[in-house]
C-alpha cells in the first residue's frame, strides 16, 4: 500500500510473542532480504510505540514523528445506494476533508446524511457508522441547494461528520470515536473490495449512468420551455423523440444504450441552444 520496495527498508522489527519461532523470523529474512531487528522485546513493543506517541502528543519528544493512518476509506451514501469516498483508505491523520453535494428530488426540503466505512462501492456493501438529518433546506428544483459535507480525524482517530447548507447556513454534525473494527475485520472489508473490484465497478457505472440520464432528461425538459421551441420544429421532434427513449431505458436499459442515449441528448441539445442562441443574437442586431 506505501507503495515501498522490501530493500527500501531500514529495519524490520518484529511484534508479538508468535515472532519469537525461529520458522517465522527465517520466512521474515527470506522475504524482505533482511535479518530481524531484535534488539526490541516482541511483547513490548506495542506498548513501546504507545510510549512514544504518547512523548510525541505531550510534546516531550520533539524529533519523533509517528504517523498512523486511516484503515478504511471514509464516506457517505449517494443517490443510487453508492458510497461516495471522501478520505480514501492510507491517509494520513489528521485530516479534513469536504465536498458539496445537492438535492435528488425537487423541493426536497431534508436530507440524510449516512456515514459509511469500507472499500466497497455500494453502501448496503459498507460499514455503517451512523446517520443524520439535514433539515430546513429551502425548496428548489433538484440540483440547485448546495450541502457542503465535511469530515475531519482527529489525532485520536475519532471522526467529526458536519453537514451545511450553504445558502442558509443550517447545520448538523455527528462524531463517530470508535469503527469498532479489529485488524481482522479490516483485513476482510479489504480482501472483498479486490475480490469483488469488478463487479462492483459495473454495479456503479450503471447507476451513475442512470442518474446521469435522469439529470439530462430534467436538463432538456427546461430547455425545451425555457427556450420556447415551437412544437413542429425538428429540434422539437428530435428532443421528444429522445425523450420517450430515454424514459424507456431509465429502468431496463444497459449501460450502454443508457450512454448511447445520453450522448445523443446531449447533442440535440446543444444543436437546439446554438440556434437559440443566433436566433436571439438577429433579434437584437435587427431591434437596433
Amino acid at each position: 500500500d506505501a507503495k515501498v520496495r522490501s530493500q527500501d527498508l531500514d529495519r524490520v522489527i518484529l511484534v508479538g510473542g508468535a515472532t519469537r519461532m525461529p520458522m517465522v523470523r527465517q520466512r521474515i529474512a527470506e522475504f524482505t532480504g533482511k535479518d530481524p531487528y531484535v534488539d526490541i522485546d516482541p511483547d513490548k513493543a506495542v506498548a513501546v510505540g504507545a510510549a512514544i506517541q504518547a512523548g510525541i502528543i505531550e510534546g516531550s519528544l520533539k524529533k519523533s514523528v509517528l504517523v498512523d493512518v486511516i484503515p478504511l476509506s471514509l464516506g457517505i451514501e449517494t443517490q443510487g445506494g453508492i458510497c461516495t469516498r471522501l478520505i480514501e483508505r492510507n491517509s494520513k491523520v489528521p485530516i479534513s476533508k469536504d465536498r458539496i453535494f445537492t438535492t435528488a428530488s425537487d423541493n426536497q426540503s431534508e436530507v440524510d446524511i449516512h456515514v459509511l466505512q469500507g472499500e466497497r462501492e455500494m453502501a448496503k456493501q459498507c460499514v455503517s457508522l451512523g446517520q443524520f438529518t439535514l433539515t430546513d433546506i429551502p425548496a428548489a428544483s433538484k440540483g440547485e441547494p448546495k450541502i457542503n459535507v465535511t469530515f475531519s480525524v482527529d489525532h485520536n482517530g475519532i471522526l467529526n461528520v458536519s453537514a451545511q447548507e450553504v445558502y442558509t447556513g443550517g447545520e448538523q454534525k455527528m462524531t463517530v470515536h470508535s469503527t469498532k473494527l479489529n485488524g481482522v475485520e479490516i483485513k476482510k472489508l479489504i480482501d472483498e473490495a479486490k475480490k469483488y473490484k469488478e463487479s462492483d465497478q459495473a454495479m456503479k457505472e450503471q447507476i451513475m449512468s442512470r442518474v446521469r440520464l435522469d439529470r439530462l432528461i430534467q436538463a432538456a425538459k427546461e430547455g425545451l420551455e425555457e427556450m420556447r421551441t415551437p412544437i413542429d420544429s425538428e429540434p422539437y421532434s428530435e428532443i421528444t423523440a429522445l425523450l420517450e427513449e430515454a424514459d424507456d431505458l431509465l429502468d431496463e436499459g444497459d449501460v450502454l444504450a443508457i450512454q448511447s442515449v445520453s450522448e445523443r441528448l446531449e447533442t440535440a441539445m446543444d444543436k437546439l441552444y446554438k440556434a437559440w442562441k443566433e436566433a436571439d443574437g438577429n433579434v437584437n442586431a435587427l431591434s437596433k
